[in-house]
């Protein structure tokens, strides 16, 4: 799916992005578009509980609703964060 994009000019672009907003659920390879990831990431995702997925028969579907709750819940930590956690581990851990 993602070749294809590749061949896309950007208003074709734009186009097939504004669909996929219109729908409210997606197939695996248009989540995977949606988010910008491959569909084996998104099938990785999945298998590891990490993003909402349902199956009523063999196929997979997402809602959106869902993938654009992953997006702003799966921030990145900034430099402080992260060094606050180490902190508090060592802290707390016995060696």
């Amino acid at each position: 799916m993602q070749k294809i994009l590749i061949n896309l000019s950007t208003l074709e672009k734009q186009e097939l992005l504004s669909l996929l907003q219109s729908k409210n659920v997606l197939t695996t390879k248009e989540a995977a578009l949606y988010l910008s990831i491959s569909v084996p990431t998104l099938r990785k995702l999945r298998r590891n509980k990490k993003i909402a997925s349902y199956q009523p028969s063999r196929k997979v579907f997402y809602k959106r609703e869902d993938l654009d709750d992953w997006i702003l819940n799966s921030k990145q930590s900034d430099e402080s964060a992260i060094q606050s956690r180490v902190s508090g581990y060592f802290l707390n851990s016995k060696f």
